[in-house]
């Protein structure tokens, strides 16, 4: 493995582990997904967002991790994998009201490909 190679990226899935519905164990996913031979592979809470490095195609990526939810999980949920640097450009991206500390509520940024 060259780090030089690997790319962080965030899955998201949509809807899992919400109130019983579509329950995803995640530390077994985690393992599953390590298998599949993606790298530094976690979770944040039981929430259905990833992180993980790879040096695989996004296409290809896509392609192992929708197979590995239907086959070994019995899940066909929607999701997107998301490189880091495209969150990170977003990030910069916001607009300015967002940085405004005196704001009591913050939208939701979603990411969406179309």
């Amino acid at each position: 493995m060259n780090s030089n190679d690997m790319t962080r990226y965030v899955l998201l899935l949509r809807g899992v582990n919400m109130m019983g519905k579509n329950t995803l164990v995640m530390s077994r996913f985690v393992q599953d997904l390590t298998g599949l031979g993606l790298y530094n592979v976690s979770n944040y809470i039981n929430s259905g967002n990833v992180f993980f490095d790879s040096d695989m195609a996004a296409d290809k990526l896509f392609t192992h991790i929708q197979e590995c939810l239907q086959e070994r999980h019995g899940l066909g949920v929607d999701f997107v994998i998301v490189p880091s640097n495209v969150l990170h450009d977003e990030w910069h991206n916001l607009p300015s009201f967002w940085h405004d500390d005196n704001l009591k509520k913050r939208s939701t940024v979603f990411y969406a490909e179309f």
